[in-house]
Protein backbone atom coordinates (compact mmCIF):
# COMPACT_ATOMS: atom_id res chain seq x y z
CA UNK A 1 0.00 0.00 0.00
CA UNK A 2 1.57 3.57 -0.62
CA UNK A 3 0.30 6.03 1.74
CA UNK A 4 0.07 9.64 1.81
CA UNK A 5 0.23 12.22 3.81
CA UNK A 6 0.35 16.12 3.82
CA UNK A 7 2.37 17.76 6.28
CA UNK A 8 2.24 21.68 6.71
CA UNK A 9 5.54 21.81 8.55
CA UNK A 10 7.42 20.78 5.56
CA UNK A 11 6.26 23.45 3.22
CA UNK A 12 8.88 25.92 4.25
CA UNK A 13 11.57 23.48 2.35
CA UNK A 14 10.05 23.76 -1.41
CA UNK A 15 11.35 27.34 -1.52
CA UNK A 16 14.93 27.03 0.76
CA UNK A 17 16.05 23.94 -0.41
CA UNK A 18 15.80 25.17 -4.59
CA UNK A 19 19.26 26.01 -4.72
CA UNK A 20 20.38 22.51 -4.31
CA UNK A 21 18.52 21.73 -8.10
CA UNK A 22 20.87 23.70 -10.39
CA UNK A 23 21.05 22.46 -13.86
CA UNK A 24 18.66 22.37 -16.41
CA UNK A 25 15.51 23.89 -18.73
CA UNK A 26 13.24 23.43 -21.21
CA UNK A 27 14.37 23.23 -24.73
CA UNK A 28 14.00 23.86 -28.05
CA UNK A 29 11.58 24.81 -30.69
CA UNK A 30 7.94 23.96 -31.16
CA UNK A 31 4.65 25.25 -30.13
CA UNK A 32 4.47 27.57 -26.61
CA UNK A 33 4.72 25.90 -23.49
CA UNK A 34 3.23 26.52 -20.20
CA UNK A 35 4.91 26.66 -16.27
CA UNK A 36 4.45 27.76 -13.38
CA UNK A 37 5.31 31.43 -12.69
CA UNK A 38 5.09 33.70 -9.57
CA UNK A 39 7.87 33.12 -6.63
CA UNK A 40 7.39 30.14 -4.71
CA UNK A 41 4.84 28.52 -3.24
CA UNK A 42 2.79 31.85 -2.75
CA UNK A 43 2.87 31.80 1.33
CA UNK A 44 0.45 30.18 2.94
CA UNK A 45 -1.10 28.63 -0.24
CA UNK A 46 -0.03 25.05 0.92
CA UNK A 47 -1.50 25.54 4.39
CA UNK A 48 -4.04 22.92 5.43
CA UNK A 49 -2.46 20.13 3.68
CA UNK A 50 -2.40 18.00 6.83
CA UNK A 51 -6.24 18.43 6.57
CA UNK A 52 -6.73 16.73 3.00
CA UNK A 53 -8.21 13.17 4.72
CA UNK A 54 -9.96 10.93 2.21
CA UNK A 55 -12.76 12.51 1.26
CA UNK A 56 -14.34 13.74 -1.99
CA UNK A 57 -12.85 16.25 -4.39
CA UNK A 58 -15.86 17.10 -6.18
CA UNK A 59 -17.70 18.13 -2.90
CA UNK A 60 -14.87 19.75 -1.14
CA UNK A 61 -15.08 17.30 1.81
CA UNK A 62 -11.00 16.38 2.14
CA UNK A 63 -11.05 16.77 5.81
CA UNK A 64 -10.20 13.92 7.03
CA UNK A 65 -7.53 12.83 9.10
CA UNK A 66 -4.28 14.10 7.22
CA UNK A 67 -3.70 10.68 5.57
CA UNK A 68 -4.96 9.61 2.64
CA UNK A 69 -4.55 5.98 1.72
CA UNK A 70 -4.01 4.83 -1.85
CA UNK A 71 -4.47 1.48 -3.51
CA UNK A 72 -1.15 0.49 -5.83
CA UNK A 73 2.60 0.27 -5.17
CA UNK A 74 3.78 3.03 -7.19
CA UNK A 75 3.15 6.91 -6.83
CA UNK A 76 1.03 7.97 -10.21
CA UNK A 77 2.50 11.05 -11.38
CA UNK A 78 0.48 12.81 -14.43
CA UNK A 79 2.22 15.62 -15.99
CA UNK A 80 0.03 17.49 -17.93
CA UNK A 81 0.29 20.42 -20.35
CA UNK A 82 1.89 21.72 -23.85
CA UNK A 83 5.21 21.48 -25.40
CA UNK A 84 7.06 22.30 -22.20
CA UNK A 85 5.06 19.04 -20.68
CA UNK A 86 5.94 17.14 -23.89
CA UNK A 87 9.55 18.21 -23.90
CA UNK A 88 9.90 20.17 -26.93
CA UNK A 89 13.51 20.76 -28.06
CA UNK A 90 14.67 17.64 -25.29
CA UNK A 91 13.32 14.48 -25.67
CA UNK A 92 11.37 14.08 -22.63
CA UNK A 93 11.75 17.44 -20.83
CA UNK A 94 11.65 17.68 -17.19
CA UNK A 95 9.88 14.79 -16.81
CA UNK A 96 13.28 12.40 -17.32
CA UNK A 97 14.82 14.78 -14.50
CA UNK A 98 11.99 14.05 -12.32
CA UNK A 99 11.93 10.58 -12.64
CA UNK A 100 15.13 10.36 -12.32
CA UNK A 101 15.55 12.24 -9.23
CA UNK A 102 12.38 10.60 -7.08
CA UNK A 103 13.60 6.80 -8.46
CA UNK A 104 17.14 7.15 -7.32
CA UNK A 105 16.13 8.28 -3.85
CA UNK A 106 14.25 3.96 -3.75
CA UNK A 107 10.74 5.48 -4.77
CA UNK A 108 8.54 3.83 -6.71
CA UNK A 109 7.57 5.91 -10.19
CA UNK A 110 4.79 5.24 -12.59
CA UNK A 111 4.85 7.72 -14.75
CA UNK A 112 1.14 8.23 -16.24
CA UNK A 113 -0.93 9.40 -19.37
CA UNK A 114 -2.16 8.86 -22.90
CA UNK A 115 0.98 9.75 -24.75
CA UNK A 116 4.14 8.49 -24.75
CA UNK A 117 5.79 4.67 -23.37
CA UNK A 118 6.55 3.54 -19.97
CA UNK A 119 10.28 2.89 -21.31
CA UNK A 120 12.71 5.37 -23.19
CA UNK A 121 15.94 6.71 -22.86
CA UNK A 122 17.12 10.19 -23.35
CA UNK A 123 20.91 11.86 -22.56
CA UNK A 124 21.48 8.82 -20.77
CA UNK A 125 18.74 8.40 -18.76
CA UNK A 126 16.02 6.25 -18.72
CA UNK A 127 12.87 6.92 -18.11
CA UNK A 128 8.86 6.40 -17.70
CA UNK A 129 7.78 8.50 -20.79
CA UNK A 130 4.06 8.46 -20.30
CA UNK A 131 2.69 11.45 -20.00
CA UNK A 132 -0.47 14.15 -20.98
CA UNK A 133 1.64 17.16 -22.89
CA UNK A 134 0.16 18.34 -26.28
CA UNK A 135 2.40 21.12 -28.31
CA UNK A 136 0.73 24.14 -29.20
CA UNK A 137 -2.61 23.53 -27.18
CA UNK A 138 -4.48 26.48 -25.15
CA UNK A 139 -6.62 25.12 -21.94
CA UNK A 140 -9.65 25.27 -23.06
CA UNK A 141 -10.25 27.54 -26.25
CA UNK A 142 -9.38 25.94 -29.87
CA UNK A 143 -6.11 27.81 -31.04
CA UNK A 144 -6.37 29.49 -34.55
CA UNK A 145 -4.60 26.40 -35.83
CA UNK A 146 -7.00 24.29 -34.54
CA UNK A 147 -9.76 25.25 -36.48
CA UNK A 148 -8.23 24.81 -39.53
CA UNK A 149 -7.08 20.83 -38.51
CA UNK A 150 -11.01 19.18 -37.25
CA UNK A 151 -11.26 21.59 -34.03
CA UNK A 152 -7.73 20.17 -31.95
CA UNK A 153 -5.82 22.43 -29.91
CA UNK A 154 -7.91 22.39 -26.48
CA UNK A 155 -6.06 20.59 -23.51
CA UNK A 156 -9.43 20.48 -21.69
CA UNK A 157 -11.27 18.64 -25.01
CA UNK A 158 -8.37 16.38 -25.27
CA UNK A 159 -8.28 14.93 -21.86
CA UNK A 160 -11.60 14.61 -21.74
CA UNK A 161 -12.03 12.76 -25.27
CA UNK A 162 -9.31 10.47 -24.05
CA UNK A 163 -10.74 9.71 -20.90
CA UNK A 164 -7.13 10.42 -19.54
CA UNK A 165 -7.63 10.90 -15.77
CA UNK A 166 -9.97 8.59 -14.97
CA UNK A 167 -7.94 6.12 -16.78
CA UNK A 168 -4.78 7.01 -15.78
CA UNK A 169 -5.93 7.71 -11.66
CA UNK A 170 -3.19 9.81 -11.17
CA UNK A 171 -2.21 10.53 -7.16
CA UNK A 172 -0.79 13.40 -8.60
CA UNK A 173 -0.77 15.94 -11.15
CA UNK A 174 1.47 18.54 -12.44
CA UNK A 175 -0.16 20.40 -14.67
CA UNK A 176 1.54 23.50 -16.63
CA UNK A 177 -0.57 25.20 -19.34
CA UNK A 178 -0.88 28.74 -20.76
CA UNK A 179 1.60 29.79 -22.83
CA UNK A 180 -0.54 29.17 -26.17
CA UNK A 181 -3.04 31.16 -24.25
CA UNK A 182 -0.97 34.42 -23.98
CA UNK A 183 0.74 34.15 -27.66
CA UNK A 184 -3.00 34.53 -28.75
CA UNK A 185 -3.29 37.36 -26.78
CA UNK A 186 -6.70 35.96 -24.54
CA UNK A 187 -7.73 37.88 -21.35
CA UNK A 188 -7.20 36.79 -18.31
CA UNK A 189 -10.73 36.33 -17.28
CA UNK A 190 -10.87 34.15 -20.23
CA UNK A 191 -7.95 31.94 -19.24
CA UNK A 192 -9.36 31.99 -15.45
CA UNK A 193 -12.14 30.43 -16.46
CA UNK A 194 -10.86 27.76 -18.83
CA UNK A 195 -8.38 27.14 -15.87
CA UNK A 196 -11.74 26.11 -13.40
CA UNK A 197 -12.96 24.30 -16.36
CA UNK A 198 -10.40 22.37 -16.63
CA UNK A 199 -9.73 21.73 -12.91
CA UNK A 200 -12.97 20.68 -12.04
CA UNK A 201 -12.34 18.01 -14.99
CA UNK A 202 -9.56 17.00 -13.40
CA UNK A 203 -10.73 16.76 -9.67
CA UNK A 204 -14.02 15.03 -10.77
CA UNK A 205 -11.90 12.38 -12.28
CA UNK A 206 -9.32 11.89 -9.78
CA UNK A 207 -9.03 9.49 -6.87
CA UNK A 208 -9.28 11.00 -3.19
CA UNK A 209 -6.44 12.57 -2.10
CA UNK A 210 -4.68 12.96 -5.13
CA UNK A 211 -3.69 16.43 -5.69
CA UNK A 212 -3.05 19.11 -8.71
CA UNK A 213 -0.20 21.40 -8.48
CA UNK A 214 -0.75 24.45 -10.97
CA UNK A 215 2.22 26.18 -12.26
CA UNK A 216 3.51 29.36 -13.57
CA UNK A 217 4.87 29.73 -16.95
CA UNK A 218 8.18 30.51 -17.69
CA UNK A 219 9.39 33.39 -19.90
CA UNK A 220 8.72 33.66 -22.77
CA UNK A 221 9.72 36.55 -25.75
CA UNK A 222 8.64 35.37 -29.01
CA UNK A 223 5.31 36.04 -30.50
CA UNK A 224 5.55 39.22 -28.30
CA UNK A 225 6.02 37.50 -25.18
CA UNK A 226 6.99 39.38 -22.35
CA UNK A 227 8.19 39.65 -18.33
CA UNK A 228 5.04 41.85 -17.80
CA UNK A 229 2.60 39.35 -19.39
CA UNK A 230 3.99 36.71 -17.39
CA UNK A 231 3.69 37.79 -14.77
CA UNK A 232 0.02 38.52 -15.27
CA UNK A 233 -0.97 35.44 -15.98
CA UNK A 234 1.69 33.39 -13.64
CA UNK A 235 -0.52 35.77 -11.14
CA UNK A 236 -4.23 34.15 -12.62
CA UNK A 237 -2.64 30.80 -12.17
CA UNK A 238 -1.43 31.89 -8.54
CA UNK A 239 -5.02 33.33 -7.88
CA UNK A 240 -7.11 30.27 -9.18
CA UNK A 241 -4.81 27.50 -7.25
CA UNK A 242 -5.59 29.81 -4.13
CA UNK A 243 -9.46 30.15 -4.80
CA UNK A 244 -9.43 26.58 -5.32
CA UNK A 245 -7.47 25.82 -1.91
CA UNK A 246 -9.62 27.91 0.02
CA UNK A 247 -12.36 25.74 -0.71
CA UNK A 248 -10.60 23.09 0.11
CA UNK A 249 -9.93 21.26 -2.61
CA UNK A 250 -6.41 19.47 -3.35
CA UNK A 251 -4.90 22.07 -5.52
CA UNK A 252 -1.82 24.24 -4.95
CA UNK A 253 0.11 26.41 -6.64
CA UNK A 254 4.05 25.78 -7.47
CA UNK A 255 6.58 28.54 -8.94
CA UNK A 256 8.34 26.92 -11.76
CA UNK A 257 9.08 30.14 -12.87
CA UNK A 258 10.40 31.00 -9.86
CA UNK A 259 13.01 28.02 -10.08
CA UNK A 260 14.50 29.12 -13.48
CA UNK A 261 16.90 32.33 -14.68
CA UNK A 262 14.30 34.03 -16.66
CA UNK A 263 15.46 34.59 -20.25
CA UNK A 264 18.91 32.79 -19.35
CA UNK A 265 17.29 29.05 -19.26
CA UNK A 266 14.83 30.48 -22.12
CA UNK A 267 16.14 28.62 -24.94
CA UNK A 268 16.97 29.99 -28.72
CA UNK A 269 12.98 29.90 -30.29
CA UNK A 270 12.63 32.19 -27.44
CA UNK A 271 9.29 30.17 -26.43
CA UNK A 272 10.52 27.06 -24.58
CA UNK A 273 13.13 26.52 -21.82
CA UNK A 274 16.54 25.18 -23.23
CA UNK A 275 18.31 22.17 -21.89
CA UNK A 276 19.32 23.59 -18.49
CA UNK A 277 16.11 24.63 -17.86
CA UNK A 278 14.26 21.23 -18.46
CA UNK A 279 16.60 19.35 -15.58
CA UNK A 280 15.98 22.87 -12.84
CA UNK A 281 12.22 22.44 -14.03
CA UNK A 282 12.26 18.19 -13.36
CA UNK A 283 14.50 19.15 -9.61
CA UNK A 284 12.33 21.56 -8.79
CA UNK A 285 9.09 19.14 -9.35
CA UNK A 286 11.01 16.39 -7.42
CA UNK A 287 11.70 18.69 -4.41
CA UNK A 288 8.28 20.04 -4.31
CA UNK A 289 6.85 16.36 -4.00
CA UNK A 290 9.25 15.15 -1.80
CA UNK A 291 8.96 18.58 0.45
CA UNK A 292 5.43 18.60 0.76
CA UNK A 293 4.66 15.25 1.09
CA UNK A 294 5.79 12.12 3.41
CA UNK A 295 5.32 9.01 1.23
CA UNK A 296 5.34 5.97 2.66
CA UNK A 297 5.60 3.14 0.18
CA UNK A 298 7.10 -0.04 -1.14
CA UNK A 299 10.29 0.86 -2.29
CA UNK A 300 12.08 -0.64 -5.27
Amino acid sequence: MKLIQFIPAMLALATSTLAQFGGGGFGGGGFGGGGFGGGGFGGGDFGGFGSFGGGDMNGGNNNGGGAVAVSGDAIKIMPVGDSITFGMGENGGYRKYLYSALTQKGYNIDMVGPEGSSRATANGISYDDNHAGYSGFQIKEIPDWGRQQGGDGSLYNKLKSKNAVKQAQPDIILLIIGTNDMTANRSMDACASDLRALLDYMLGDMPSGGIIFMGSIPEFTAYGGNAQRVANYNGTVKKVAEEYASKGKNVRFADVHGSLNGTGDLGGDGLHPNGNGYKKMGNFWADIILSTSHWNNELI
